[in-house]
């Protein structure tokens, strides 16, 4: 825990004088950490606020200047987690998986 405020030797403490310890800065560079299995890539950002462990924040791509969310895992370091599998399928190859569509009389 960190002091929200200048603290005096001997001074009681209460719950709302302490607070997580802010692990990376504003405008702060940070590595960008994705993990996916059989992979990890690490890549440059800039914070765009600050965050406490487990916060949620934004960031930029240093290379290709998007803005990103990720969980702030360690001191300079986020974590980027892709929330949805991709999965692409173009007509043609559904159409010879499945054979040759049927027209219909009109």
């Amino acid at each position: 825990m960190a002091a929200r405020q200048p603290l005096r030797a001997g001074q009681n403490l209460r719950r709302g004088d302490l607070m997580k310890p802010e692990l990376v800065g504003r405008n702060e560079p940070v590595t960008l950490i994705f993990q996916a299995p059989g992979i990890s890539l690490t890549v440059r950002g800039t914070a765009m606020e600050p965050g406490t462990e487990g916060d949620v924040i934004n960031i930029v791509n240093t290379q290709s200047k998007r803005q990103i969310q990720g969980v702030v895992t360690g001191p300079g370091q986020v974590t980027v987690s892709s929330m949805k599998s991709r999965v692409t399928a173009s007509l043609a190859g559904t159409e010879s998986a499945l054979g040759t569509p049927r027209r219909t009389a009109q």
